[in-house]
């Protein structure tokens, strides 16, 4: 794939996770990570990037806590 493409590619990832509408999940648990998990979308060199919330390691941590 193209930079460019992977570009335009990030944009329209980026609006999904703006309206939420992108969810992530585990091949082998199936745990879902939805749209308001995902902080955003970036490149790094030619790789796309996945970057999630801070919520997501704090929501973790509360529960490794707890169990």
């Amino acid at each position: 794939m193209k930079i460019n493409e992977k570009k335009l590619f990030v944009g329209f990832l980026n609006n999904l996770v703006d309206e939420e509408e992108l969810v992530i999940s585990d091949f082998k648990t199936k745990k879902l990570l939805s749209g308001e998990d995902i902080r955003k979308v970036c490149m790094k060199g030619d790789v796309i990037h996945i970057c999630l919330s801070e919520s997501i390691s704090v929501r973790r941590e509360k529960k490794k806590s707890k169990g």
